[in-house]
């Protein structure tokens, strides 16, 4: 059975947390109890498998995303849509003027 004590000063550890003194104190009861050594050794591996190999809790919603890249900008597509769409539309009514504007002349 592993204090809880012993479980904290391995997440300070991991974390950088601990002084000398406290690693020292960690490493006698790995010593003293290998079930603290093995959930230690548990603990580093999952803290180096979401700090580096990008499982943190960021990456996995993004990598989880079923939306494709061009849905995630779909309202800046429409907004550009509709800027060129009032622009030719803005051309053709100014031309038509000037045909009407022609003629009455």
């Amino acid at each position: 059975m592993i204090d809880n004590k012993v479980y904290k000063q391995i997440s300070r550890y991991i974390n950088g947390e601990l002084s000398d003194s406290e690693v020292d104190w960690l490493w006698e009861e790995f010593l003293k109890n290998p079930e603290a050594f093995e959930y230690f050794e548990t603990e580093l591996n999952l803290a180096d498998l979401f700090k580096n190999k990008g499982y943190g809790t960021d990456t996995v919603e993004s990598n989880f995303t079923s939306e494709p890249k061009y849905i995630q900008y779909k309202y800046w597509i429409y907004s550009a849509a509709a800027v060129i769409i009032l622009s030719v539309g803005l051309q053709v009514f100014s031309l038509q003027k000037e045909v009407i504007e022609g003629y009455a002349l």
